[in-house]
């Protein structure tokens, strides 16, 4: 992968993959089916280098201690969008909470006593807006938790109809503001980290989650949680699901984005229309289409050499890896564990089971989550579903394990930071 990554005249960031200055600066003209100048990444940055790169406007690197390097160059992070004060108080808690526990976990691993990666939580103007009541709690409850606000938008362009053709692709809870979270690929605001975390405010890392996620190489540009097992593939290869997320900003990628989204590109697959999520369908079929998807079969305890990992690759469906591979990350890493989904994955093994089939499920739904390996079991857990979220859960009577584990996680922070909006009736039913 390194190869991909070389240093080349001009501005480094111009290039990725088939974006080459070879391509792009010798011949004169795009041979390789994309644009290679846009009015940010012009000629004359990119073949004369006549431009310094791009730094984030709003976010600035980790000023601790310097005993944690890495920690000083990388940053957790979450998106956070609200449209009334209920809302916005549930969201609050659930954000703090993962920021705390990810802050705790980090705290075990080595150097995490000297140096902490920063928490990030990118809101747009609409929700932060501080003429608005939850605009003034977001900015007073969320910027005293050690997590820092970033104001950004989503860029959709200028053209009103393409927004209005995502937001119609968007049917399924989250809203289309979750389309911020691409914004980890943006080396204009993230520039000054090398490698981004993200995180659905409706997960919880456990054990060595995050040490797991740490130790992926270096040079893995992107890698993402799948979709479980017994839901859908895309075209044959494992889906992704975004919440979680490993990513390197790269300004390249980035603009490949935009330009591919402008053009319209995959606006009306089937993929898209039959999942209804576009933030996330549409982010699966860009990397599918343009890089080798490699797909991690199950959990490590180190993942920083993939040579030592059993993985299954699906070429690009383009043909081209315009783009550097990418990994995509088992079930452990993404494990469901709302009613509706354990529900679903128990009755199918529970029917393979019966009929003495050859299991195509079982196989590697327990392979995905470590059976048989260093540490089997769960490294994060996720509650998918406007309704399945934890926190509707009062009643200790009616929590699930799993719950508990949220809850615990939640009253800790509580405990120690204090400004709470969660709290349970005694006798509530849920």
């Amino acid at each position: 992968l390194s190869s991909l990554w070389a240093p080349v005249a001009g501005d480094a960031q111009c290039w990725i993959g088939a974006l080459t200055r070879e391509a792009c600066c010798l011949e004169g003209v795009a041979t390789i089916g994309v644009q290679c100048f846009d009015a940010v990444f012009t000629y004359e940055r990119c073949c004369l280098g006549s431009r310094a790169p791009l730094s984030p406007p709003e976010v600035q690197a980790s000023d601790e201690a310097d005993g944690a390097e890495a920690a000083s160059t990388e940053a957790f992070m979450t998106i956070f969008f609200a449209g009334d004060r209920g809302t916005a108080e549930l969201y609050c808690d659930a954000v703090r909470t993962l920021a705390f526990h990810l802050r705790r976990i980090e705290g075990t691993l080595p150097g995490g006593s000297s140096g902490h990666r920063p928490f990030l939580v990118l809101s747009d103007a609409q929700t932060l807006s501080p003429g608005t009541a939850v605009g003034l709690l977001l900015r007073e409850r969320l910027g005293g938790a050690e997590i820092r606000l970033v104001q950004t938008e989503m860029d959709l362009g200028a053209e009103g109809s393409l927004a209005g053709k995502v937001s119609a692709l968007q049917v399924v809870h989250p809203p289309i503001r979750a389309w911020l979270k691409v914004r980890m690929f943006d080396e204009e605001l993230l520039g000054n980290f090398s490698r981004v975390f993200y995180f659905d405010a409706d997960t919880l890392p456990l054990g060595g989650a995050v040490a797991e996620l740490i130790s992926l190489p270096p040079d893995i540009a992107f890698a993402c949680t799948a979709m479980p097992a017994f839901s859908y593939l895309l075209l044959g290869a494992p889906a992704l699901n975004t919440a979680v997320v490993v990513a390197r900003p790269n300004a390249s990628i980035y603009r490949l984005m935009l330009q591919r989204l402008r053009e319209g590109w995959a606006l009306d697959d089937d993929f898209l229309k039959g999942t209804a999520n576009f933030d996330q369908s549409w982010l699966d079929l860009f990397w599918r289409h343009l890089s080798t998807r490699n797909a991690i079969r199950a959990p490590m305890v180190d993942l920083g050499d993939l040579s030592r990992v059993e993985v299954e690759q699906f070429g690009p469906l383009s043909g081209v890896d315009v783009l550097p591979p990418h990994a995509v990350l088992p079930m452990a890493y993404n494990f469901f564990v709302d009613p509706l989904h354990v529900g679903a994955l128990l009755s199918q093994l529970e029917r393979e089971r019966v009929s003495g089939s050859l299991m195509p499920l079982a196989v590697p739904t327990l392979q995905g989550l470590g059976q048989g390996g260093e540490v089997p079991g769960p490294r994060i857990l996720h509650w998918p579903g406007f309704y399945a979220k934890p926190w509707w859960r009062c009643s200790e009577t009616v929590r699930s394990d799993a719950d508990d584990l949220w809850w615990s996680a939640y009253n800790a922070m509580c405990e120690r930071h204090g400004g709470c909006f969660l709290a349970c009736t005694p006798g509530r039913d849920g």
